[in-house]
């Protein structure tokens, strides 16, 4: 039904709010957070500075984590923003 509406891959890929801690691990989870998606493109807010610095270094590993297995509605790039509102631990 959802791919005959045309909108299976945009429901796939809001599966990686829910995933993020298992696709991502614990200690990422607790420092950043998926704030929404544009299109193919995840959004997440991040704890802290370093944080960011770190993720960013990482991007492509958890890129790659938030794909596997998905046959449609993969996520093609994710963007780190700063967000005070997430405190680690």
């Amino acid at each position: 039904v959802l791919a005959r509406l045309g909108v299976a891959e945009v429901v796939d890929r809001h599966g990686a709010f829910s995933e993020w801690p298992e696709r991502v691990g614990p200690e990422i989870a607790l420092a950043a957070r998926p704030q929404r998606l544009d299109g193919d493109v995840l959004i997440v807010g991040v704890a802290s500075p370093a944080w960011m610095s770190e993720l960013s270094l990482r991007r492509t590993e958890i890129l790659r984590a938030l794909n596997v297995g998905r046959t449609r509605g993969k996520i093609r790039k994710v963007i780190f923003r700063l967000d005070p509102e997430i405190e680690r631990g």
